[in-house]
């Protein structure tokens, strides 16, 4: 991470909030927030949940602020591509990856509005 321009954060929805695993990691960057090596980097988020109303926006919603914290350049995907009519949040990428009780993936429009929120930051970044 420290070697990065760009980290996109990600995880699955757990009740509405960012998984344990994640918050843990977050929570350890302490020493490198304290020594400016986290500030100024770009930062992103995508999630996924089970179900269509699993809170994948409240999760997005939790990620940018540790990453305010930390002094990060927050991207979101916003509503600027017209495939935020068919997928995604206005804050992140999304993903349904259990509908109707079945093993999924994402779909076809969750990727491309996955790779939109990457070559937004990217070009953030750059």
């Amino acid at each position: 991470m420290l070697a990065s321009d760009v980290v996109i954060f990600g995880c699955p929805t757990r009740f509405g909030s960012i998984s344990a695993e994640l918050k843990y990691f977050i929570d350890s960057l302490g020493p490198y927030w304290s020594r400016g090596e986290i500030r100024d980097k770009v930062g992103a988020a995508f999630t996924s949940a089970s179900t269509y109303h699993g809170g994948h926006e409240l999760t997005l919603m939790s990620l940018p602020a540790a990453m305010m914290h930390y002094g990060m350049i927050v991207v979101t995907p916003g509503y600027i591509d017209l495939i935020y009519d068919l997928a995604g949040a206005p804050y992140g990428a999304t993903a349904t990856t259990k509908p109707a009780r079945v093993r999924s993936r994402p779909n076809a429009d969750d990727i491309v509005a996955a790779k939109f929120l990457g070559q937004r930051a990217a070009t953030v970044a750059a």
